[in-house]
């Protein structure tokens, strides 16, 4: 039996104790789990990682649940460990456009637009409008440049007054 099928095996058994809401016998399933040289791939391919945490939150057993904690971060480990001379091969062979479109490059220039601190998101904004936008706001931005000239010489038109006065 190959550790693929031994993990597979195992995680079929603590679901079944889950479902039934039954963790004796647990104990030993992690103990033997510890044993086994764990990789990423096994991780990912038996998705035994989410059988243990099931039984971790199931379990009252303090044991139990210590070691399937201890299981559970030092599988985390592999996920953070040193990557492959095999992956940093591909990641060289990636073109540089793509990495322009990935979803972190997309995630950052969005959270750039959302500062409203900085000065770049704010020309970002005005470049990206349209062209009607843009007009709109040529023409406010006259009017109350205008509207704050006339305020401090004190002289409005007649159609001013009308506008701001209302129907007589």
């Amino acid at each position: 039996m190959t550790t693929e099928d031994e993990i597979i095996r195992i995680a079929k058994k603590m679901d079944k104790m889950v479902q039934k809401k039954n963790a004796a016998g647990a104990l030993d399933l992690l103990k033997e789990l510890k044993n086994i040289p764990m990789t990423l791939e096994l991780l990912q391919s038996t998705r035994i990682g989410m059988s243990v945490n099931a039984i971790r939150k199931q379990s009252t057993d303090e044991e139990v649940t210590s070691l399937a904690k201890s299981l559970i971060k030092s599988w985390k480990k592999l996920l953070d460990g040193p990557s492959t001379d095999k992956d940093s091969e591909e990641k060289k062979k990636e073109p540089a456009s793509s990495s322009q479109n990935s979803p972190e490059a997309r995630e950052e220039r969005c959270e750039v637009l959302r500062d409203y601190t900085n000065d770049l998101s704010i020309n970002i904004k005005l470049e990206m409008a349209s062209d009607e936008l843009k007009e709109m706001r040529k023409n406010l931005t006259k009017e109350a440049i205008r509207e704050h000239q006339m305020a401090k010489t004190g002289v409005l038109l007649e159609e001013e007054i009308v506008k701001t006065s209302g129907p007589v």
